[in-house]
């Protein structure tokens, strides 16, 4: 899997998952190297409003320590992600820091399907590897923006080098910024939260313990 990220300042964080599995510690990544970590299945789907409740989450794995891209440097900015799945669902969240006064910038994702690079928001892959994969899809991974006002651009189909943009996902999602001062240094949370069905990932059957992913979340632009 590809690790460049096409935002011009992105933090990312290369990962593979596995439902159930146990967690492997790892050292610091080096160039084809992954992570890997448990993904827990939620016992209660969380209700997607754009609140990371965390009685909602309390099952989900949370992954943090981003580094810029640029020179693999950890960000200071606090990111966490978080990860639950259930037999027809992959749900995923992610909260950052925003610093007093910033404010996420939006230059093409203001509707639905024009997210682009240029907007603060996330940079996503994902390469379900289960055995619900069908046979057709072994070779191909799923790419998209998903930018800081929710909204989803560049649904992109990796597969055999080749960049085919007939993915149709529908996933839910949420967001918010708190309040000032509801961070540390008087600043303020963005957060997210997505639900995203078996179907968005053409997978042919439920969801199973022992099955696996890859995945790399990137954090592009916020300051």
């Amino acid at each position: 899997m590809k690790t460049r990220s096409t935002g011009t300042t992105a933090l990312a964080l290369l990962a593979a998952g596995i439902l159930a599995g146990s967690a492997i510690a790892a050292e610091r990544l080096k160039p084809g190297d992954e992570a890997v970590f448990a993904i827990p299945r939620i016992s209660e789907m969380p209700k997607i409003d754009g609140v990371i409740d965390p009685v909602e989450w309390r099952e989900a794995v949370a992954v943090s320590g981003v580094v810029n891209t640029h020179d693999d440097l950890l960000v200071p900015r606090p990111t966490t992600f978080f990860l639950a799945w259930d037999p027809g669902h992959l749900y995923f969240a992610c909260r950052a820091y925003l610093r007093p006064n910033d404010k996420p910038s939006i230059r093409d994702g203001r509707s639905q399907g024009n997210a682009y690079c240029f907007d603060d928001g996330l940079e996503l892959l994902f390469k379900p590897m289960g055995r619900n994969v069908s046979d057709q899809n072994q070779r191909t991974e799923f790419k998209c923006f998903l930018n800081c006002l929710g909204n989803l651009g560049d649904l992109t189909r990796l597969a055999v080098g080749q960049q085919l943009k007939n993915w149709a996902p529908a996933f839910q999602t949420a967001v918010r910024i708190t309040e000032p001062g509801t961070a540390p240094n008087g600043g303020s949370w963005w957060e997210l939260e997505v639900r995203s069905s078996t179907a968005d990932f053409e997978l042919v059957g439920d969801n199973r313990a022992g099955d696996s992913w890859r995945f790399m979340f990137g954090f592009n632009h916020l300051p």
